[in-house]
């Protein structure tokens, strides 16, 4: 369960939209754009943007008509007239197609996606389960479990080494995730540790661990990548 509206923000963060029809994608609000949200991009055009319309708008509703050029209140200067133009850019090379329902993938749980139809991280046991391929493969770092979501971002103890030496670096006294606990829970239990001011930074440390060690593990399965420390975290 998400615990407040920081929460939710951390899953918005992680959740990869693919747009079709636009109807339940905010436009200003939501990373739609190449897994960027348009405050990513044009940061000071969106400060000019009416909260009610940030909260309210969707991509169907915002390309109708470039009618998303017309939600600006107050003056536009010249800095936020070009953050203008390279927003239109980036939104014109999304592909979309109108007739497909929107897609929200979750790729930190082993229980899926957000819709049917939306895509899941392709780990071996997934593949094998689908006929891919004849049975899940083990662990391509440390080869004694099965290569599964939750395994590669903290049950192995490669993950569980990462985890211990980043929390000693930044003098975190919290533990790792466990076995026994869903990754998203212990994230959102763990930053409860924190001030609210300090949540963000804990989320940001989480967020980029995790996508390091997945990083790290397709470079072990498609570079065939093998003893190779994460160079962010072990930097000596």
């Amino acid at each position: 369960m998400m615990r407040d509206e920081e929460a939710k923000a951390v899953f918005d963060t992680l959740v990869d939209i693919k747009v079709g029809s636009g109807e339940r994608v905010l436009f200003w609000k939501d990373r739609w754009i190449h897994g960027a949200a348009a405050a990513d991009i044009a940061p000071l055009l969106v400060t000019l943007v009416p909260a009610r319309t940030v909260n309210r708008r969707t991509v169907c509703q915002a390309l109708d008509g470039a009618s998303w050029t017309q939600d600006f209140e107050g003056n536009t200067s010249f800095t936020a007239l070009i953050q203008l133009m390279h927003l239109a850019h980036a939104i014109n090379t999304v592909p979309r197609d109108p007739d497909q329902p929107n897609s929200f993938t979750w790729p930190l749980t082993t229980s899926g996606s957000y819709s049917a139809k939306s895509n899941r991280l392709w780990t071996s046991d997934r593949r094998a389960r689908h006929g891919l391929q004849d049975e899940p493969s083990t662990c391509y770092t440390c080869l004694q479990a099965e290569d599964n979501v939750a395994h590669i971002l903290a049950h192995c103890t490669y993950a569980q080494e990462v985890w211990h030496r980043v929390f000693g670096l930044l003098h975190l006294n919290i533990q790792g995730p466990l076995e026994t606990v869903e990754f998203t829970e212990w994230w959102l239990t763990a930053r409860t540790s924190f001030f609210r001011a300090d949540r963000r930074g804990f989320d940001t440390m989480v967020t980029a661990v995790a996508w390091a060690l997945w990083k790290q593990r397709n470079a072990r399965v498609f570079n065939k990548v093998m003893n190779k420390r994460l160079r962010l975290i072990f930097h000596s």
